[in-house]
């Protein structure tokens, strides 16, 4: 049976996701949707997104002032009961793009997730070295959050 998710929860799944599925509207008034990495900043509740400046998809995310999308964990098919397992929690709200001086604890937090805690500082060195020039940084700030379980044990 689906369930709400409780607030520890919720940050649980914000923590553990690897990706994010964002919903925007396009130049012609399309619906579009992507994944993308991120990283949950639980001291700003925001969510950080990056990638290159040249990329279409930075550049149409640029343009919104508003997206959605949703992060999903834990996925698996029971197949006796022909359902699907999983908890999920769908945000949306404000788009930004980040000023240069959150550039440098950003890049860290995204680091910190994806390569680990020890990640090589010569990679972050390099990385940093093409912010603002290469790289964009987008603070997604929720201002809708719900979450969904379907019955998994808890974390």
């Amino acid at each position: 049976m689906g369930h709400k998710l409780s607030d520890s929860e919720v940050e649980q799944v914000l923590l553990k996701g690897t990706s994010v599925t964002i919903g925007m509207i396009d130049e012609s008034g399309h619906p579009e949707t992507a994944a993308l990495t991120y990283v949950w900043d639980s001291k700003r509740k925001a969510v950080l997104l990056h990638g290159s400046k040249e990329n279409g998809l930075m550049k149409r995310l640029a343009e919104q002032e508003t997206i959605a999308g949703t992060i999903v964990v834990d996925t698996e098919v029971d197949a006796p009961e022909f359902t699907l397992r999983y908890r999920s929690v769908n945000l949306s709200g404000s788009l930004q793009v980040e000023s240069v001086e959150n550039f440098a604890p950003d890049m860290a937090l995204l680091c910190a997730k994806y390569l680990g805690k020890d990640y090589p500082r010569d990679h972050f060195a390099r990385t940093m070295s093409n912010l603002g020039s290469a790289l964009t940084i987008f603070k997604w700030t929720p201002d809708s959050l719900s979450s969904r379980g379907h019955d998994l044990p808890k974390f």
